[in-house]
């Protein structure tokens, strides 16, 4: 899953596997899943809950197998954007799943 940061244009989050990965400013950052909450200690609020979003989505897609209108809603949901956003985001580019 790729996600670009609607707090930060120049950010983008991506997901494989059981690593996140954040780009920014042409700098990466990757580490496991299970260690967020330790390694978003030092980040700023908006962008911190953003992450969360960004990984609690990615775990919805991974228990689900299909792409459909509930999985676009629940991931919606978690990062805070209507369906309608997930959609445009989707026919952008900025949010791949």
């Amino acid at each position: 899953m790729k996600y670009k940061s609607k707090i930060d244009d120049a950010t983008e989050y991506e997901c494989m596997g059981d690593i996140i990965c954040i780009k920014r400013g042409g700098e990466e950052w990757s580490f496991p899943l299970d260690m967020l909450p330790e390694k978003s200690e030092r980040l700023k609020e908006p962008i911190r809950r953003e992450l969360a979003g960004v990984a609690g989505a990615y775990k919805i897609m991974r228990r689900k197998k299909k792409v459909g209108l509930d999985l676009a809603a629940e991931v919606g949901k978690m990062l805070g954007i209507s369906y309608g956003e997930v959609q445009t985001r989707r026919l952008k580019g900025e949010l791949i799943i």
